[in-house]
């Protein structure tokens, strides 16, 4: 995945370090169907379009 996002340089992966590994974490599973996020936390991950289109989160959670 940072083989995809750096220049040819390779001088700027730092700057995209962590929006790759939230990528990776929020990445579904196959053997699982959860993402690692969802297993972590209990919850899925919150992207930036939802909180521009207001996606309702509800019951994206764990019940306690």
């Amino acid at each position: 995945m940072m083989a995809k996002v750096i220049l040819t340089k390779q001088r700027d992966w730092n700057e995209y370090l962590g929006y790759v590994t939230f990528c990776y974490n929020a990445t579904v599973h196959s053997a699982t169907g959860f993402s690692l996020f969802f297993v972590m936390t209990g919850r899925k991950a919150v992207w930036n379009v939802d909180f521009l289109f207001f996606r309702d989160t509800e019951g994206d959670t764990v019940p306690p």
